[in-house]
């Protein structure tokens, strides 16, 4: 850990409306893997939450997009358990309409009996699944909210691409559909921004189709030199190579901006304490030049 804190460089925000959206920022202390409580990036979150951010998308805190790209215009666990329950229930109504139809209320009230209990088994074992698919699509957003939450740094569920740094909008070979950003966390460090974020990118080879995330990390840096300084320094090629097999981490430079990224398959949010400490490497990197 560092003894010393690096000053604070921020900008007056009277020179410009980026300045000033820059220093509503929260600051940012190095090393952030210290300053930084990442739990919560390591920790499942529970029902609860994953409920809370649901109902803060639903009330219009994170626009509307939400609902075609997390939920999938997927049906609600109650409209699949109705679903499926009535589906249960309607093998029995042929039986009970013949019963009605012969004079055997018996036999009619055994059948009505069946496709209640048919329908409320079915129904729930139709609920369970359904519920336990939302948990897991919302599972990596509920980590990140939690994260931010716990810094009491600003969270976005989606963001605009054109707000986000150049090298992290689209993948670099242009492969995919147009990228959806999320869980975007902003905070500033020495007085630049400090952005992290999951990219996802679905793609489609002949009737397969399938989606990449990108967890990623981006710091700004005094000017173009000091990031390439940073991604070329030889403590952070050390620590990224300590790094592999488990995560393949990519570094990016563009212009000021560095980025850290690793990209899989479920984009899982706990690659972002791991990249957090690469961050520290690259501004310890320019430090020492």
């Amino acid at each position: 850990m560092h003894d010393a804190v690096a000053p604070d460089l921020s900008p007056d925000p009277s020179l410009h409306p980026a300045a000033a959206r820059l220093a509503r920022l929260p600051h940012l202390d190095t090393p952030l893997a210290a300053t930084l409580d990442l739990d919560p990036l390591r920790r499942r979150p529970g029902w609860h939450r994953i409920r809370l951010l649901r109902r803060a998308a639903a009330s219009g805190r994170h626009g509307e997009r939400w609902r075609q790209v997390v939920d999938r215009r997927a049906t609600a666990p109650l409209g699949v358990a109705a679903w499926a329950g009535g589906l249960g229930a309607l093998i029995y109504v042929f039986a009970i309409g013949a019963s009605l139809v012969e004079g055997d209320l018996s036999g009619a009230g055994i059948g009505l009996t069946l496709a209640v209990l048919t329908g409320l088994l079915l129904g729930s074992i139709a609920w369970a699944i359904a519920a336990a698919a939302r948990r897991r699509r919302w599972r990596p957003h509920a980590v990140v909210a939690r994260f931010a939450e716990a810094n009491a740094l600003p969270y976005r569920l989606m963001a605009d691409g054109d707000a986000l740094p150049a090298l992290v909008r689209r993948p670099a070979d242009g492969r995919g559909e147009r990228p959806v950003h999320l869980d975007v966390v902003e905070a500033r460090v020495r007085g630049r921004e400090l952005t992290t974020g999951r990219r996802l990118v679905r793609t489609q080879a002949g009737h397969r189709r399938s989606s990449l995330t990108l967890v990623w990390v981006a710091t700004r840096f005094a000017d173009a030199a000091a990031a390439r300084t940073a991604a070329d320094s030889f403590r952070l090629l050390d620590w990224r190579r300590q790094q592999e097999p488990r995560h393949a981490v990519a570094v990016m430079v563009d212009d000021d901006w560095l980025a850290l990224g690793v990209e899989t398959r479920d984009g899982d949010p706990a690659a972002l304490a791991v990249l957090i400490a690469g961050i520290d490497e690259a501004l310890d990197a320019t430090d020492a030049a």
